[in-house]
Parts: C-alpha cells; structure tokens; sequence
C-alpha cells in the first residue's frame, strides 16, 4: 500500500530500498570513520547512504505528490469531491475548525453537532487517505530536508565534472523538496481535511488524533512555502551558489535559445563531410575536452534549469556569493513564465519572484546580519520586475527559434536514421538529446499556452505580453519526428545494449586498469571505506564481467524497464536492481562517488591527476553508457508519457492539423503522438505508492487511446475520403464536355451582352492548365492525408502487457486494452462507402428520388477511386461491399428479427420497406417512373428512346398527378434514355438489373390483370355485352347510341392505358436486358459467347434450346 503506513512511511521505503541487494553489492559493510563523522554537522547521515537515501526521498517524493495531484482532482471535481466538504450543514463546524486551526477547536456545542456526531464513522473512512497523505508529507519533509542539510554540508567538492552524480542527486533532491511544497501549497482544503477528520476522530473514538498536533504545526509552513524555504536555506548560499555556478554551462544552452547549439553544432550528425571528430565524443565544456560529454548534458537541461528557479526563490542570498550566480539565476528565471510542478501543474515564477522582492531581505531576528550584508544597490523588487518584463518580451521568441532550429536538425537525424538503422546504436547519445530536446520544447510550449490562466504574467505585465508567441504551428511535426525516433531508439533497443556493453568491457575496462590502481594509491589510506579502495583497484574487472556484459540480461531489464517506469522496474526498486549486474555496478559507482566527495580530503585527493582521470572515466563509463545499456537513459528523458497531461492539447492540435490544409504528415504525426502518449502514460506517470491515482490514470489513458484511434483516426480516414471523392466527381463534372460546351456558350453570350461578369466564366478545358493547380490542391492534400493516417495506423507499435515484446496480434496495448488501429482504419473505410454509396444513388433520406444514372456513375466511381488510395494501405474488399450494400439488407430481417420488433404484418412491411437494399429501391423507383408515364408517351424504335405523341389526352387524375411531379416528362430525359439506361446498367451490374427485370414482370402481370378487369367486368356490364350491342346496332342502324355510352363509360380509355402501361414496362425490361448484355460484353469480353460453346459442349447430341438469358 505504499506510503500510507503514517509515520512509518519513510521507514517502509527505506526498508524496501537498495539496502535489500546489499549482499550482492561490493559495499556490505557499513562502518562509520572518525574523519566522517567529524564532517556531520546538521545530522548523522553517512555519506554512504547518500545514494540510497536520495534514490528513496526521490521516489517517495513522487509517490507523495503523485497522491496530492490524485486529491488536488478529486477536490476540483463535483462527482467524486468528499461529502463532508459539501455538507450545508456542517458548514458552522468547518468554520470554526479553520478559524481555529492549528488548534482544534470544541464543536461540541454546535447546533449540528449531533448530526456529525453521528457520521463522523462515515466522515473518517471518507478522509483517512487524505489525512494519511498529510502525515506522511509532514514526516517525509523532515527527513527529505534532514538530507538535504547534510550533504550540503559534507560535500567538500561540488564539482560536476569530478563529483557529477552526488551534485546530481543534490540538484534531483532539492528540486522535488521544493516542487512538493509548493504542489501541498496548492491544495487549499488541506486544514478543512485534517480538521474535520480530528473532530471526526474525537467524536466516534472519545480521544484526540495522536499526530494532529505534530501534522497542524507543520501544516502552518505549506501556507508560505517561499518564505518557508528562505528560512531553512538561509545560511547554505555559499554551497548553493557554488552549485549554481557548476551549473552556469548547462544554463547557458537552456536558455540561449538556438544560438549556442548551433554555435556548438550540437545535433550534427555530418562530422566525417566537416572534418569534425565524432559528434557523441563532443565535450560539454571545450577547456576540458576529458570530462563530461556534450549530448549526455543537453538531456538534462530543463531539470538544472528548474533547480535554479527553484533556488532562487528558496535562497536569494546567492546573489551575494563570488562567480557568476547573479547571472546564472537571472538566465534560468527569464526563460519562461511558468516552471513546471508537477504533470501539468506548474507555478508562476515572476509572481512569486515580485512577491519575494517585496520582503527580501527579512527583518529582524536572526536575519540582521543579513540584512546588513545586503547591497544597497541590489533592490529586488526592481530586479525581478526587470526580469518578468523581459521574460514577458523575450521568452516565447527565444524558444520559438529553438523549435525551428530544433525541427530542422531532427528532419536530418531522421532521415538518416530511417535510411541507415545501424547508426541508431552509435548515435544514441544524440538521438537521445534531440529527442529529450525536443520534448523540452514541445512541454515548454503546452504549458505556456495563452489558454492557461497560470501561464499569463502578472496583470501589470499584460502590456508587454504578445499570445502569438507562444503558439506553434509547426508543433505536430516537431513532435512527429521526436515521436518517432524514440520509437526507433526503442525498436534498436538490443543493438543499443550490445554497443555499449562490448564498449564497457573491451575500451573502458582497458584504460580502468591503469587508472585505478593509480587513482587507489592516491586516495588517503584510512579515510574511506575499505570497498572503496577495493572498487578503485578493480574497476577494469567489474567492467569485464561476465555478469555486467550479458547482452539478453540488459535488454530484459531495459524492456522491464519500459514496461513497468523507472520508480517499479528500475534503479529505485531493490528486486528490479537484483536482477541487473548493470545497475548494482551504476550503484556501487555512486557510492564511490559519493564517499569521495564527501571525504574531507576531497579537494586534496581530486587535485591528483591520477584520481581525475580515473573519476572522469569512471562517470562515462559506470554512469553514462550503463544507462544507455539498459534503458535508462531513454526511460528518463525519451518517454512520451511526460506528455500525457496537456492530452486535451494534443487532440485539439490534431483536430486543427486535420482541419486544415496542412501536409498530410503533419495529421498522421499529431495521431502517432497520441497513441504513443496514451501507451506510455501509465508507465510514465503511475507510482507504486499512489494506486488510486493509477487506477485513474489506467482508465483515462484507456479511454483517451479509443479517442485517438476510435474517434480521431476514423474522423481523420473519413473525412479524406470524403474529400477526395466529392472533389474528383466535381472536378469530373466540370471536365465533361458538355460542361465545358455550356460554359464556352455562357462565355460567348455574356460577351454579346457586354455583361462585366464575362470573364467570370472559365474557358474549355481551363482544368488542366498548370496555372490552375489550385483547382487539384484539396485533392492533393487530402490523399496524402489519407495516406499518412494509413501509414502511421500500419505502425508496428511495442509493448505487450506482458513481457514488454512487440504485441504479437498487432495493434497497441492501453492499459489493459488492446486497440488495433488497422482495424480502425478498415472500419473507417467501410463506415464511409457505408454513408456515401446511399447518398450517391437518392437524392432523399427516405430513397424515394433516385438521382441520375449518370451522375450517380461518376459519384459510385469517384467514391470507389478514393477508396482504391486507401486500399494501398488497407485490405478492403471494396467491391464486395458495395455489392453487398446495393443487393443486401442493411439489417438482420429475419422472420425471427421481424417477429421480435415487429407488432404485426403492417409493421413488418414497413420495416422492410425502410431497410430495402439499394437495388430493390432503385427497381421500385423505376417501376413507378414506367407506370405513370404521361399520357401518349410509348416508346419509339426510330428514336430509340421513349417519346410523346402529338396527340394526347388528359388521362386520369392519377396521371396528370404523376405528370405534374418529379416523374412527369422530365424523367424521359433523367432516367429513359439510352444513355442513362446504360449507365444504370454499368452501376447495378447483373444481379442488380435481375432485381429490376423482376420489379418490373410483377408490374407487367399486374397491368395485365387490369387489362383483364376491363375486357371481363365492369359496372355496366362485361365489354363483350357492349360490343354486341354495338355490332347489332351497327347492322339495324341504330349503333351510335351505344357506342357513345361505350365512350362515356371510359372502358377503351382504361383499357388503352393499361396497353400502353403494359407496353412500356415490357419495353424498359427489353431495354434494360439489352444494356445489361452490353456492359457485361464490355466488363468481360465473349464471356457469353464462350458460356454458350460450354453449354453446346455439355448437352451434346441433345441440342437442346439454349437458356433465355
């Protein structure tokens, strides 16, 4: 359960640390010096349990803010904020808790205190995590800054290029002790919490809560942490600005915008074209070319230049120390207006600088010497107003030239790592900078967005403050190219590990050999541990182990690592270290470190050349490449998941980057870096200590990778083919001839009229002119789209749940999910021919007006050519599906569906209706079409289309109504003619034209019974009857009679009409027979033919007839 054991927390981790592997490091023994001792003047830390005291607050640390941002969220939220906050009717007791807060006031006498009394079970269950989390923070400052005094006070050296891991583990230490107390500062309801959960206690249990006094006393200090801190670090300004000092380099690449990584060439990788030596072995500070490397610094930038924000605000007094803090600290500060607390938290750095300079120095007390001490001519409060004036101004253009320069040097890196993988190893120090570079710089920007309440300066300093700067176009690509080569980094994982391990055993461990034993001989005797001396003499042999050089070994503990984040799977966990020999050699190596440093013969013994060199070695050696061995490097500063808490950033990039007309590249980037952030979220940012914050991560990085792929990536895919198809069928229906003939005409007759709009109108076949490339530019841009969502949904992503391998079934592993976005796309592909093949064929929803066949041709082609793009990438049965589509269902109509849904016949029958396939639609359309044809209107073989005769009649209503609608004489050109039919033919294939030939033998069986109705009965009389009377009339000369009540009647008429109905339906079946003969001749040539020599084969002597088809 992590750090929730209260007072026992610090202790729990302690005992779970590094100490449980010590029997199989080269430090059993933990014996205590004199000469040490001598050195501990703030507390009795050994020196030798500097590393694992650090690797141990480090972790509880996160552990702790990990579980305060968990209740900072729960606190902001509505749904899950605790009851006993909302209560109406405990609002007099909180009151009167915090206004007698620290103390715990007596709520016994409260109007509602009997209805607290008795939830007060209710209420202490609801705030025991809260209050937990309290006491363990409360505990865990004491001994973080009980550390943090006593190495400040052993370290005799505080050089970084001899001591560089103890003055790391300082700067790591002190910039977690700080970010805490602020991040605890932030949490408001904090006194409410513990408040309410002490009275809570002494109304169920009858007894105080033993560590509320001890918690409300240091709960105080969380109020002001800035004057808190100046307090405590008040007299370590001179340590601090030493530090400070070490650090001015890497300062100075942070903050100098691109200038000095260009003037350095930091990221090129062409030293052989530029006589250059290699770029990896480039040293970070030029006047010492043997000590720390340029590339294995650059990585580390943000974090030193974090800590001297956060020293500035803890310890202004290091103005006054000899070097160059002034400038230093003025660097870090201006060079930006936000520093990051944690995940997206972040704290206003200029306001709480200007908040500083109104009370800095202090007055009074034990500060008076300071005070006397101080420059007169060093006013804050004008200094950092200074300072917020030019970060407001410079800043965002300073970063804004690191992005560009950062994005060109990437590109580079990129294409020669894609087109030469063998450079990955070699190169890896660089590829790790640029890539932790860049995720700077892509944090740095999210985090100033204008959006942000927290990132705007001071309300003053508005003026000076311009948003442009602080957004960045260009960012999906940036993020695309650093996304995808710490894929790459990852991938080449094992040639990585065996670069550098054969590196170890074979260069490094050859030039230890000598250095050690010399270094050993320079170290005072009896001033170190005995395994000290040992480690110095047999460094070359610890390199050359079987054990440290096993290649399977540092790649399972580098995918571990992947798999599980660095507080579960690497140096902070004593199970994971048991299972590394390289990460018990890294320990060792900074024990040594450590004791060294602190030793109060430092600066003598670092003096020798001897032990300079060795240290120098050792720490590229046992630090550096080890931590490229195994992944450390890469899970520190190359993890994604850093990312995770600007999510709704990066999904409103996308939707801008899709939006727009932006190169396709730059969508399928902003898609690959969601999916990589919702992978690496978990592992990036869970903490062993913090499960319900797991929990809670586990969930929303699950749901946000169903939004990236399920939603984004369909949206994407969709939303491309829907571009491509509708501009390839306008652009088609501008280019058809009789188009371009018609605007030619327009052109023509406006000129005759002398209208000012007759250059309006475009000239024939002004499409394909080169000047008109515009006209193809959303087609351009929208397949290369389609193309890159494909690509980056191809992408083989890593990460199984289980042993860290790539997923064997494709696809990404969130959390515990397992999403495929291949299959994303298909569906994709699908769900569009789903939504534009019904649209292409009726003009309606209800698919009761068919649109043209030949406009419904051109759409049907232009939807399936853009969908035969996305068959490059995607195994899509297009054709199938669309034929599905025409002649199936859209839904299961099953009799048992149908009994299920369906109340009765009625029901049923419009439920099939609605779902009819297209074809049986288009069938029944047609049907109606032929049957209420105006009056006259047969067909005319000459013609070869369907015509009205000169003579006409009225017709009966249901005609005349059907002529004054859609489907009156305007349908012979739409629908009936030859080349219509034709293409209606082309589009419906043969199954499709066998639905209509059989809608339209049930209308003709029909017409033929009406004809029948009017030959054998009606109302007067059978039609035989009256022409009896009218031949009998005929012969005695009285036939005019009866043949005008034959007339009257309307019997002929009746009886023409439904000759004639009967005439054109047979007729359109003859016409849709022969143009589905036709577009089969021309889909598969002599297909017929040789089916019916087949068939003559078969049958032989039998002759028989052959089939009617």
């Amino acid at each position: 359960r992590g750090c929730r054991g209260g007072r026992g927390a610090w202790q729990y981790l302690l005992r779970r640390s590094l100490l449980e592997c010590r029997e199989e490091s080269a430090w059993p023994d933990r014996e205590h010096h004199p000469s040490t001792l001598k050195k501990m003047i703030d507390s009795a830390v050994d020196p030798q349990q500097f590393v694992e005291r650090c690797l141990v607050l480090e972790e509880s640390a996160e552990g702790l803010m990990a579980r305060a941002s968990h209740l900072a969220r729960v606190l902001k939220s509505e749904e899950k904020t605790f009851k006993s906050l909302k209560s109406a009717d405990w609002r007099g007791i909180r009151s009167k808790l915090g206004k007698a807060f620290p103390e715990l006031a007596d709520v016994t006498k409260d109007a509602k205190y009997e209805s607290f009394a008795k939830g007060s079970t209710s209420v202490l269950a609801e705030l025991k995590q809260p209050y937990e989390l309290f006491v363990d923070v409360a505990y865990h400052v004491g001994k973080h800054l009980e550390t943090l005094k006593a190495m400040l006070a052993q370290m005799s050296s505080l050089s970084c290029d001899l001591c560089r891991e103890p003055v790391r583990s300082f700067l790591f230490l002190f910039d977690k002790y700080c970010k805490l107390y602020y991040l605890i500062h932030l949490i408001e309801e904090r006194k409410a919490l513990c408040g309410l959960f002490a009275a809570a206690h002494r109304a169920a249990r009858r007894s105080a809560e033993p560590s509320f006094r001890r918690l409300a006393h240091a709960l105080k200090f969380f109020d002001e942490p800035t004057k808190f801190l100046t307090e405590q670090f008040k007299d370590y300004a001179n340590p601090l600005g030493a530090i400070i000092n070490e650090c001015a380099l890497t300062v100075q690449l942070a903050t100098n915008g691109a200038g000095e990584l260009l003037r350095r060439s930091a990221l090129m990788m062409h030293e052989d074209n530029l006589a250059l030596g290699s770029a990896v072995l480039t040293p970070f500070n030029p006047r010492q070319p043997t000590g720390r490397r340029l590339h294995w610094e650059l990585a580390l930038c943000s974090q030193i230049r974090d800590f001297v924000v956060f020293a500035t605000l803890a310890c202004p007094a290091v103005f006054l120390t000899a070097g160059n803090a002034l400038a230093v600290c003025q660097a870090a500060c201006c060079d930006g207006l936000v520093v990051p607390i944690f995940r997206g938290t972040s704290l206003n750095v200029h306001a709480e600088l200007e908040a500083l300079g109104k009370w800095y120095p202090p007055r009074g007390g034990s500060n008076n010497s300071l005070q006397k001490s101080w420059p007169r001519d060093l006013k804050l409060a004008k200094l950092f107003k200074d300072w917020s004036k030019d970060a407001t101004q410079s800043a965002g253009l300073r970063h804004r030239e690191r992005r560009a320069y950062l994005l060109g040097e990437l590109e580079i890196v990129d294409g020669l790592i894609s087109s030469c993988p063998s450079l990955c190893a070699p190169k890896a120090p660089l590829v790790m900078a640029a890539v932790a570079l860049a995720l700077d710089e892509i944090a740095w920007i999210l985090r100033h967005a204008p959006s942000k309440e927290e990132a705007l300066p001071p309300k003053h300093r508005l003026k000076h403050y311009n948003s442009d700067h602080y957004v960045e176009a260009r960012l999906p690509c940036l993020a695309g190219v650093a996304c995808r080569l710490s894929e790459m980094l990852r991938d080449e994982q094992e040639a990585v590990s065996t670069y550098y391990l054969t590196f170890l055993s074979g260069a490094d461990a050859k030039a230890m050999d000598p250095l050690g034993p010399r270094a050993a001989d320079g170290m005072p005797e009896g001033h170190l541990p005995t395994k000290a001396y040992q480690m110095a003499r047999t460094a070359g042999d610890r390199l050359r182990g079987e054990s440290l050089g096993d290649v399977a070994r540092a790649v399972a503990n580098a995918k571990r690592l992947a798999r599980d984040g660095q507080w579960t799977g690497g140096d902070s966990s004593a199970k994971a270290l048991q299972d590394s020999p390289v990460g018990r050699a890294r320990l060792d190596w900074k024990r040594l470190c450590a004791v060294v440093c602190a030793s109060p013969h430092a600066k003598a013994m670092l003096k020798d050349e001897n032990v300079q060199a060795f240290l120098k070695r050792g720490h590229a050696a046992f630090l550096d490449r080890t931590s490229f061995a195994d992944g450390s490097y890469l899970a520190r500063h190359c993890d994604f998941g850093k990312l995770w808490p600007f999510r709704a950033q990066l999904a409103k990039m996308y939707e801008d980057a899709l939006a727009s007309s932006k190169p396709g590249r730059w969508v399928a980037d902003s898609l690959r870096v969601m999916i990589v952030v919702a992978r690496d979220a978990n592992r990036a940012n869970s903490h062993p200590s913090a499960m319900d914050d797991a929990a809670d991560l586990a969930t929303d990085s699950r749901h946000f990778g169903e939004l990236a792929i399920g939603r984004k990536l369909t949206e994407g895919v969709r939303t491309s083919l829907a571009t491509l198809a509708t501009n390839c069928n306008n652009l088609a229906d501008m280019v058809a001839p009789v188009q371009a003939a018609f605007r030619l005409e327009r052109k023509d007759q406006a000129s005759k009229d002398g209208r000012a709009n007759a250059r309006d109108e475009p000239i024939a076949g002004y499409e394909s002119l080169p000047a008109n490339a515009k006209l193809v530019e959303p087609i351009v841009v929208a397949e290369s789209r389609l193309s890159a969502l494909l690509v980056a949904a191809r992408d083989d992503w890593g990460g199984d749940c289980k042993g860290g391998e790539k997923a064997p079934g494709g696809g990404v592993v969130i959390a515990d999910a397992r999403l495929r976005p291949d299959e994303f796309a298909k569906s994709a592909v699908l769900g569009f021919l789903q939504a534009q093949i019904p649209l292409c064929f009726f003009a309606d929803d209800a698919g009761k007006k068919l649109n043209r066949p030949s406009d419904i041709e051109r759409s049907v082609a232009s939807c399936l050519s853009a969908v035969e793009r996305a068959k490059t990438y995607v195994d899509v049965d297009s054709s199938g599906y669309v034929a599905s589509l025409l002649l199936d269902p859209k839904r299961v109509t099953s009799p048992e569906d149908l009994a299920a849904r369906c109340a009765n016949e009625d029901e049923a029958r419009e439920l099939l209706e609605a779902h009819a396939p297209i074809a049986e639609a288009a069938a029944k359309f047609y049907v109606t079409l032929i049957r209420n044809l105006p009056t006259g209107v047969v067909y005319c073989p000459s013609r070869q289309g369907f015509v009205k005769l000169p003579t006409g009649g009225g017709g009966d209503g249901h005609g005349a109504a059907a002529a004054n609608n859609n489907n009156g004489e305007a349908g012979l050109e739409m629908y009936l003619t030859g080349s219509e039919l034709a293409a209606f033919a082309r589009v419906m294939g043969a199954d499709g034209l066998r639905c209509l030939d059989r809608a339209l033998m049930i209308a003709a069986v029909d017409e033929m019974a009406k004809i029948k109705r009017s030959i054998c009965a009606k109302e007067g009389g059978p039609l035989r009857a009256r022409l009896d009377r009218i031949r009998i009339g005929y012969l005695n000369g009285d036939w005019v009679l009866p043949a005008t009540d034959l007339k009257n009647e309307g019997i002929l008429d009746h009886l023409a009409k439904a000759a004639t109905r009967l005439g054109n339906v047979l007729e359109l079946r003859r016409l849709a027979r022969q143009h589905g003969v036709k577009a089969c001749e021309v889909a598969a040539p002599h297909l017929s033919t040789a089916a019916l020599l087949a068939l003559d084969s078969a049958v032989g002597a039998d002759k028989a007839r052959a089939p009617t088809w």
